[in-house]
């Protein structure tokens, strides 16, 4: 709740763009993706177990984006007036 309190007061809610939003994490995935693959691939040449810390430090990339990412989907939502989050239970 205080991580959609930060997204609300960082974006303005009723000018959210989904499209640009999609577009940043897709780039931000992208470069992320990338990064974790060379770090791996020099640890790979060095040490021997690229494979093993790619994987690590793929799942802790998505482990860390995880809570941004539903914060954005319930401001998106919150616009639209269909988050469950903001209307409470049926």
């Amino acid at each position: 709740m205080e991580l959609t309190k930060f997204i609300d007061e960082l974006f303005d809610v009723n000018r959210i763009n989904r499209a640009n939003i999609i577009k940043i994490f897709h780039v931000f995935f992208i470069i992320s993706f990338i990064l974790c693959f060379l770090i791996a691939y020099l640890f790979g040449v060095f040490v021997g177990v690229g494979f093993i810390c790619f994987i690590f430090l793929m799942e802790c990339f998505f482990r860390a984006c995880l809570p941004f990412v539903f914060a954005m989907k319930n401001a998106c939502l919150k616009k639209k007036g269909e988050s469950h989050v903001f209307q409470g239970k049926k």
